[in-house]
C-alpha cells in the first residue's frame, strides 16, 4: 500500500470540498470519476489512473485500488455499510466470482474523510441487482484524510457554465 503522508492531503480536501454536493443523481457518477482523478492528480506520482472493472487505480508495484464514495454511518462517523464494491456485475455471476481489489479507498466528500484499507476487511458481501456491495469497519489508523479546508466553489455548478458556453461557441 503507499504512504499515503505523501499525498498533497490539503489539495485532496480543498477539491473535495468542491464536489460534495451533487444535485443530480447523474452528478454521482461524475463524482466518483472526480474522487478518482483527484487522487491520482494528487498523489506525487504514486496513483495512476487505470479505471478498469473492479481497479481505479493502480501504484507502481501494480498494487490496486477501487475507489468508492461513500456516506460513513455510525456516531463515529467511520464505518461503511452496503458500500458498492463493484458495479456492473450483471448476468448469471454471483459474487463466488468476485475478485476484489487489494485496498479499497472510501471518500466522503461532505466529510472530507477517507480511509485504505485491505480488501479482506470487506464483509457481508453480496449482490444487488447488478452491482457488489459490502460492508467494512475501518479502524483509525486506516484514515488517511479526516477534515481540511473547504473553498467555495462548485465543480458541479463550473461544469454546467463550461457546458453551456462551450455548446454556445459552436453556433
Amino acid at each position: 500500500m503507499i504512504d499515503f503522508t505523501q499525498i498533497n492531503l490539503p489539495w485532496v480536501a480543498r477539491t473535495l470540498s468542491t464536489i460534495s454536493t451533487p444535485t443530480e443523481n447523474i452528478q454521482y457518477f461524475d463524482m466518483g470519476r472526480m474522487i478518482e482523478l483527484i487522487y491520482e492528480e494528487c498523489s506525487n506520482g504514486l496513483l495512476v489512473r487505470k479505471n478498469s472493472t473492479g481497479v481505479d487505480l493502480v501504484d507502481s508495484n501494480n498494487v490496486t485500488y477501487e475507489s468508492k464514495k461513500v456516506t460513513f454511518k455510525n456516531a463515529a462517523k467511520r464505518s461503511v455499510r452496503g458500500a458498492i464494491v463493484m458495479n456492473g456485475w450483471g448476468g448469471e455471476k454471483d459474487v463466488s466470482d468476485f475478485v476484489p481489489a487489494d485496498y479499497y479507498i472510501f471518500t466522503d466528500p461532505k466529510l472530507l474523510r477517507a480511509c485504505c484499507v485491505p480488501s479482506n476487511m470487506l464483509y457481508g458481501i453480496k449482490k444487488f441487482g447488478s452491482n457488489i456491495r459490502a460492508h467494512c469497519n475501518p479502524q483509525p489508523e486506516h484514515f488517511f484524510l479526516d477534515g481540511g479546508e473547504r473553498i467555495d466553489r462548485d465543480y458541479f455548478k463550473e461544469k454546467e457554465i463550461f457546458a453551456r458556453n462551450f455548446i454556445e461557441s459552436i453556433k
